[in-house]
């Protein structure tokens, strides 16, 4: 098995993966949101189905960046994490 090192993570890269992710999340839970809402009444809930993929989507974006940076500035200090591959 060969060992290679992760030294880098692209932060753009993975803050563009981050919003994907975050956004396809946050549709999920708003489709299940709006099918569970038949059970509630409120006005103000539709509005908010509309802005948790948003919400998502742009914490994904800032997490995703945050998360890169921080761990290229450790791997540079402490090592970057071991993978293994057939």
């Amino acid at each position: 098995m060969q060992v290679a090192e992760l030294k880098y993570i692209d932060p753009i890269s993975s803050a563009k993966m981050g919003f994907l992710i975050g956004l396809f999340l946050g549709v999920i839970f708003s489709l299940i949101s709006f099918l569970l809402s038949f059970f509630t009444l409120g006005s103000g809930f539709t509005v908010l189905l509309f802005l948790i993929p948003v919400i998502y989507a742009i914490l994904g974006l800032v997490l995703g960046f945050v998360i890169a940076y921080l761990y290229n500035l450790f791997a540079k200090k402490f090592g970057g994490v071991k993978l293994g591959f057939k």
